[in-house]
C-alpha cells in the first residue's frame, strides 16, 4: 500500500514539474530526434519515452534539464525549491510539515552537501536575475540614503582589519519606495572613484542624496543629484531639520548582515544580489517560490547547474555576537582613512553646506557658513 501511495505521489508531482515547465511534457528521441506521445513508461523509480523507430531506445524525462544525471527525487527537488524560496526555514523543516506521519514511511535525509549545491544553484540563477534585470532607485522626487558598512571578520579576532578578509560594501535605500542597491566595493576601497560610478549606476539623477560627511560624497551635485549630509562626528539626526538622517539605510545594513550566513564562506556579491532580488519579490508582491520556478525554467541545463557550482567563496560568515563586538572598531574605520583608501589626484579638502550645497576650502569656512546660510 506504502508503496502504491509513493507512486501515486511521484506521478503527481511529474504532472506538476510539467505544468512548471522544469521536466517535458513530449519526449524527443535521443537518436532520431523523433517527436514521441505522451506516454511515459515505468521502470522502478524511473520514467522514460521509447522510440520504436530506433529498436525501444529510451530517452528519459530527466534528459536536457538541470536534473539530468541526477538521483534527486522529482518530490525533494520541489522541496527544495520551496525551501530556498521561504528563506527563513530550512529543507528539514519543510520536508516535515509536507509528509503526513504515517506508519512505516521512511524517509532518508538528504545530505547537506546535497542541499547546499542545489542552493548555490538557486542563488546563482537569482544573482543573474538581479544583474540582467537591473533598475536604478530614486527620482526627482525621491530621497535616497547612502552609506558604506564593513562586513565579514578578522582571523581569530587578530590582525589588520583593513585587509581584504573584511570587505566593504556601499548601499542606499530609497525612503519613498522601500528598494535598495547594494555593492562590493572595488578594490575594497571607499574613495570618490569607487563609489560615484556605484551611485551613477544605480541612482536615477535628480535624486536627493542623504550621505554622512564622508569626503568621497562631496561634490555629488557635479553629477546631477542634489546632496545634502549630516555630519555623523557630531550627531547622526540633523539638530535643525529631523528629516535630515542615514538611519533607513543604517537600518538595512543590520537586516542584511542578520540575513547573511553566519558561518562558513560564501560569496558575498552573489549574496547581496539574492538580498535585493528577495526584496523586489516582496516589494513587486510576487510569491518568490513561482518567481524562482520562473527562473529555473529559463536556466534549466546541467550546464547552467554545473556553472553555478564554480562560484568562489570570499568572505566568512559572522555571528551576531561578533558582529556586535566589531561594532565599535568598525564605526571608528568609517570615520577614518587609509592611505591606501586615498586617491593621490582626488580633491579631498572640499567642504559643502548641507542646505545651499555652497563649497569651501577648510571645514571652519562651512561652519561659519552655517550659522548664516540663507538656505537653512
Amino acid at each position: 500500500m506504502l508503496i502504491l501511495l509513493f507512486f501515486l505521489q511521484l506521478n503527481a508531482t511529474i504532472l506538476l514539474l510539467q505544468q512548471m515547465g522544469l521536466i517535458p511534457t513530449h519526449g524527443s528521441c535521443r537518436k532520431c530526434d523523433k517527436t514521441l506521445g505522451e506516454e511515459i513508461k515505468e521502470e522502478g523509480k524511473k520514467r522514460y519515452w521509447v522510440c520504436r523507430d530506433c529498436n525501444d531506445t529510451k530517452t528519459y524525462i530527466r534528459s536536457n534539464t538541470v536534473l539530468e544525471n541526477s538521483n534527486l527525487r522529482f518530490d525533494r527537488f520541489v522541496n527544495l525549491i520551496y525551501s530556498f524560496a521561504a528563506q527563513n526555514t530550512t529543507y528539514k523543516t519543510n520536508k516535515k510539515e509536507a509528509y503526513m506521519p504515517v506508519d512505516g514511511y521512511v524517509d532518508d535525509e538528504l545530505s547537506g552537501d546535497t542541499v547546499n549545491r542545489w542552493n548555490k544553484y538557486f542563488r546563482w540563477i537569482c544573482s543573474n536575475d538581479v544583474k540582467s534585470n537591473h533598475r536604478k532607485i530614486g527620482g526627482r522626487s525621491r530621497i535616497i540614503e547612502m552609506d558604506e558598512s564593513l562586513f565579514g571578520k578578522m582571523k581569530f579576532g587578530k590582525g589588520n582589519p583593513a585587509k581584504p578578509r573584511r570587505k566593504w560594501v556601499f548601499g542606499g535605500k530609497c525612503r519613498e519606495t522601500g528598494r535598495v542597491f547594494v555593492a562590493v566595493c572595488p578594490n575594497n576601497k571607499r574613495t570618490k572613484k569607487a563609489l560615484w560610478p556605484i551611485i551613477m549606476k544605480n541612482v536615477k539623477i535628480g535624486s536627493m542624496l542623504f550621505t554622512d560627511g564622508w569626503r568621497a560624497y562631496r561634490k555629488l551635485p557635479v553629477l546631477g543629484f542634489r546632496h545634502r549630509w549630516v555630519d555623523h562626528s557630531k550627531y547622526y539626526v540633523h539638530p535643525d531639520d529631523p528629516n535630515l538622517h542615514t538611519n533607513g539605510n543604517e537600518g538595512k545594513w543590520g537586516e542584511i548582515k542578520r540575513w547573511l550566513p553566519s558561518a562558513g564562506r560564501y560569496n558575498l556579491e552573489q549574496h547581496l544580489n539574492l538580498y535585493t532580488w528577495c526584496l523586489d519579490q516582496k516589494l513587486d508582491e510576487k510569491d518568490p517560490f513561482w518567481s524562482l520556478i520562473d527562473l529555473i525554467s529559463k536556466n534549466n541545463t546541467r550546464a547552467a547547474f554545473e556553472a553555478s557550482q564554480n562560484v568562489i567563496a570570499d568572505i566568512e560568515g559572522v555571528t551576531e555576537e561578533e558582529d556586535e563586538n566589531n561594532h565599535e572598531e568598525t564605526d571608528d574605520m568609517e570615520n577614518e582613512t587609509s592611505d591606501s583608501e586615498t586617491d593621490d589626484n582626488e580633491d579631498d579638502l572640499v567642504f559643502s553646506c548641507p542646505w545651499c550645497l555652497r563649497y569651501y576650502e577648510t571645514k571652519e569656512e562651512v561652519n561659519i557658513h552655517l550659522q548664516e546660510c540663507d538656505q537653512k
